[in-house]
């Protein structure tokens, strides 16, 4: 790198911190954070809102035609895990549309799946699915006794991107407030 090169660049990074010290004060700042734990929190909701603006907008793109992205979503599922126990079961592989889905597949409960998730619990891989879970989730068992359930990576992923995201940005959006630097 020149010496011109890196001015430029250091006077780049100087005007961006400039830019970002001048928004952080421009915002309502509690007198309980530290110029640490102020700079992280504004550092998450801005993270927060710009890739809940981005994936706001994949979801509106998505509900456009939202039979179509039904269809590609359980594609990918059956695709996916065509090669598990549970998709040779029901033929995973040969599946190409929701009829032939709703055709092949019987209407489950848990019940249906109890023993799949038993297994998988007990440490067997690609029954129900081919990624294995981050965790078993346990539900409270309001409607009678306990559930589990596999969590999966991806779900983690998509709950992030598709749900916390979204709803921080919308949030953000109808309650400006929310963006301040609260404790």
């Amino acid at each position: 790198m020149t010496h011109n090169q890196y001015s430029s660049f250091a006077g780049a990074l100087l005007i961006l911190f400039a830019l970002v010290l001048l928004d952080i004060l421009s915002r309502d700042v509690s007198a309980l954070h530290t110029w640490r734990s102020a700079a992280d929190q504004y550092l998450a909701l801005t993270v927060l809102g710009r890739l809940g603006c981005y994936c706001h907008g994949a979801m509106l793109k998505d509900t456009e035609n939202l039979s179509n992205t039904q269809e590609e979503l359980l594609k990918n599922f059956l695709s996916a895990n065509a090669a598990t126990e549970y998709g040779k079961r029901y033929e995973f592989a040969r599946i190409t549309s929701r009829e032939d889905f709703v055709r092949v597949h019987p209407l489950t409960g848990y019940g249906d799946v109890e023993g799949y998730i038993e297994r998988m619990v007990a440490g067997e891989t690609e029954v129900l699915t081919k990624d294995q879970p981050k965790m078993f989730a346990v539900t409270s068992g309001t409607s009678g006794k306990t559930s589990v359930l596999p969590f999966l990576r991806k779900q983690q992923r998509i709950f992030f991107l598709r749900g916390i995201t979204v709803m921080s940005y919308c949030m953000a959006k109808v309650f400006p407030e929310s963006k301040m630097l609260r404790k």
